[in-house]
């Protein structure tokens, strides 16, 4: 039943990405409810990146370009759009396809996207390291960000009082966000090993009202082995799930290595 299977899969997406959103709302980074934390590495400062969740969440975007190689590692490159500036209320939103805005309360909006990528069997995080080989270069003279809004049911969104800029915040010579990317969380779904990476492909001077724009984005997500023998027994990947795997990862690739898996 196509139908069911696009649902099913679609619902898969929306509650990785909610998950990882959340996790970032309330600034739990590098949080992973199966393996320890993992360090984050990056090229330079300010370091800029935007990523895919599979192929299907980004009409038209091409998928990431993918380099192989080292068992221990695995990596890919992704192109995106260029960047959208409007105005609200004095400031300014930056919008890019495929990209939410996140960001906790005060802080300064910035477009971000997670990515989901299947680690091979038995496989944990070490380390993301996130470069920018591509153009990277200023959005405009000068952008004031429009600060997150503290969370509110939708009920109640008319009512809300509008959340000031953190003044510390705004009159840090830091880029924000300080690293252009983190780890969310490494899951078992199905059987299938999945880290979240949520990367942001711009960042900002707010004491400059600097953004910059990165056109490329290269990461490499760099492999240990897996913490806990006991998850490779506990639950085995079925045949029918591959293909709605598959279409949400950014290297499908790698869904041919559980089948070769012991059972």
């Amino acid at each position: 039943m196509p139908g069911a299977h696009k649902r099913s899969t679609l619902a898969l997406a929306a509650l990785l990405v909610a998950l990882a959103f959340a996790l970032g709302t309330v600034s739990v980074a590098g949080a992973s409810p199966i393996s320890s934390k993992a360090s984050l590495e990056t090229s330079a400062p300010g370091a800029g990146a935007l990523t895919l969740l599979g192929t299907s969440l980004a009409p038209g975007a091409p998928p990431p370009e993918s380099s192989g190689g080292r068992a221990d590692e695995i990596s890919f490159t992704v192109s995106f759009d260029e960047p959208e500036v409007r105005t609200r209320d004095g400031y300014d939103l930056i919008e890019i396809g495929g990209c939410s805005q996140t960001g906790a309360p005060g802080e300064p909006m910035v477009p971000a996207k997670g990515v989901l990528v299947l680690l091979p069997p038995g496989a944990d995080v070490s380390s993301v390291v996130v470069t920018s080989p591509g153009r990277s270069s200023p959005i405009r003279r000068e952008v004031y960000l429009y600060p997150v809004q503290q969370p509110v049911p939708i009920s109640e969104v008319d009512d809300a009082e509008f959340t000031p800029p953190d003044p510390e915040t705004y009159s840090s010579p830091n880029p924000h966000p300080r690293q252009p990317g983190r780890l969310e969380f490494v899951t078992i779904n199905r059987g299938y090993r999945l880290a979240m990476i949520m990367l942001f492909p711009v960042t900002y001077t707010p004491s400059q009202r600097l953004a910059i724009y990165h056109s490329e984005l290269r990461v490499k997500v760099k492999l240990k082995g897996a913490l806990d023998a006991r998850e490779l027994t506990e639950v085995k990947p079925k045949a029918g799930d591959a293909e709605e795997i598959a279409e949400l990862v950014v290297n499908p690739g790698m869904i041919d290595a559980y089948s070769e898996s012991p059972s």
